[in-house]
């Protein structure tokens, strides 16, 4: 058996490591990165009024 690398980062995988070519780590990492760029997404779209001191002691 070859050695089975991953495409992204290049390190030795099992088998059962990797899916499409890439290791656990980088799937992991690039989900990561996703999650992180939907939530900012998400802030930047938000409607939201920041709370003066007037408003919160009314």
């Amino acid at each position: 058996m070859g050695n089975l690398r991953c495409r992204k980062c290049n390190c030795l995988c099992d088998p059962s490591d990797l899916q499409n070519g890439i290791c656990d780590d980088c799937r992991e990492e690039m989900e990561q990165k996703e999650k992180q760029s939907s939530m900012i997404a998400r802030m930047l779209n938000m409607d939201f009024k920041q709370l003066k001191l007037e408003d919160i002691l009314k």
